[in-house]
């Protein structure tokens, strides 16, 4: 879930290349809506989002599948968002820009 389209080609392009099936949406309520229908092995969100924040997004997909995992991104990373992040349920926090392989080792 990014509002950025290079991003998300980014993100799917890097996972795809080690055989990972990716679905992206630009928007939350896309990425909810998107989970409720087909069900993933894991989320990835980016934590300023247009409409619901991404922040939000984490609340509520933990909320609704507590054993989803969400991995969350940003560009505007502080120690206090990170913390937030893991608290809210993210198994993890990347800042942008971050190499590929981080993206894969969080994965």
């Amino acid at each position: 879930v990014d509002d950025e389209r290079n991003m998300r080609e980014s993100l799917k392009t890097v996972l795809e290349s080690r055989g990972t099936l990716v679905d992206t949406v630009e928007s939350a309520e896309e990425g909810l809506a998107a989970i409720e229908a087909s069900g993933y092995f894991m989320v990835i969100t980016d934590a300023r989002l247009e409409g619901m924040s991404g922040y939000d997004f984490l609340r509520e997909t933990h909320e609704r599948w507590p054993d989803l995992p969400v991995l969350m991104i940003t560009a505007y990373a502080t120690p206090k968002l990170a913390v937030e992040a893991i608290q809210t349920g993210a198994i993890d926090y990347l800042s942008k820009p971050f190499e590929p392989e981080e993206l894969l080792h969080s994965v």
